[in-house]
């Protein structure tokens, strides 16, 4: 029971400091009435993607940050997204966190970031700037040995729940 409750306080700990050091606000929840932040998604079919470099550690279970940075674009193509070098597009950022615990060596809490940052008019300001207008995110607990299975699982499902909100947001922008 112990070791459920360090690992679940880990876990949350882990969660509100991604959250906090992320580039994008608020996480979006799926629900019948569309926010204005939701709204922003859609039509998006193209996306500028960047990822970030993977934790060192994490990197030595993994591979290289190269071949996470592989693996993302793969996914995001392969949920119908296209990834283009054009800094009109929305940018979409990858990003992963890790945290260990000296007293569980066996367990690895993953999490994995989605910010999507686009080009808004600020009325106030009457200026166009780029903010970040969603973040999907998620985090596992794995063995180090299964930390590379785990972070592709990780991935498909945040590119999923993006691609679930894009439609949802492009079939609501008609509705009043």
């Amino acid at each position: 029971m112990q070791h459920f409750t360090r690992m679940f306080l880990l876990t949350v700990g882990i969660l509100l400091a991604v959250t906090w050091w992320s580039t994008a606000k608020p996480i979006l929840p799926l629900r019948s009435e569309i926010s204005d932040e939701e709204l922003s998604l859609a039509d998006i079919s193209s996306v500028r993607l960047t990822v970030d470099p993977l934790p060192k550690t994490l990197a030595n279970a993994w591979g290289s940050s190269r071949d996470y940075a592989k693996l993302a674009r793969r996914l995001i193509t392969d949920a119908d997204f296209t990834i283009a070098d054009d800094d009109d597009l929305p940018e979409l950022v990858s990003r992963v966190a890790i945290a260990e615990s000296d007293g569980h060596p066996d367990t690895i809490a993953v999490y994995h970031v989605l910010a999507l940052r686009q080009r808004v008019l600020v009325d106030r300001l009457a200026r166009r700037l780029r903010v970040p207008t969603a973040t999907i995110s998620d985090v596992i607990l794995v063995a180090p040995r299964g930390v590379k299975a785990s972070l592709e699982q990780l991935i498909r499902r945040n590119v999923h729940m993006l691609k679930l909100v894009v439609q949802e947001a492009t079939a609501a922008k008609g509705a009043p």
